[in-house]
């Protein structure tokens, strides 16, 4: 990758995190609002957009390398994965009810 092409993609990935962390903060303030059944899987989903946020941040600011920031984006895409699994699950469950 050229030295500009990597400056370019460091820019994006800190544009990435600030939407990500405005994401996250609109979305902190429906928390409350919520059933308490729901709120720990909402609560769950924010912290790892938070976390990804972080990520893009550090790639952004040099602390970790592209295939680190890779990394953890896919274990933040299984981690959402899984707790939308868990959620359709309980889903299930509460409608057989």
């Amino acid at each position: 990758m050229t030295r500009m092409n990597l400056a370019r993609s460091r820019r994006h990935a800190r544009r990435a995190a600030c939407v990500l962390d405005e994401l996250v903060e609109s979305q902190v303030e429906l928390l409350p609002r919520l059933p308490e059944h729901r709120r720990a899987v909402a609560a769950e989903y924010l912290a790892e957009l938070a976390m990804l946020a972080d990520a893009y941040r550090y790639y952004g600011q040099r602390w970790i390398d592209r295939e680190e920031l890779e990394r953890r984006g896919h274990s933040a895409i299984d981690r959402l994965d899984t707790l939308q699994t868990m959620q359709e699950r309980q889903r299930e469950y509460t409608d057989l009810d």
